[in-house]
């Protein structure tokens, strides 16, 4: 039950970081991009 919760995070995660983005933050965007590469 607890991978379909990390799931959903790993789902969020990139729309905050694009929310970020705006703020400055492109190489945290681009390390996540590469960590959540399991699709």
């Amino acid at each position: 039950m607890w991978i379909l919760i990390l799931c959903v995070y790993i789902s969020i995660i990139p729309i905050v970081l694009i929310s970020c983005k705006s703020i400055g933050f492109d190489d945290e965007l681009k390390e996540v991009n590469d960590y959540i590469d399991c699709n």
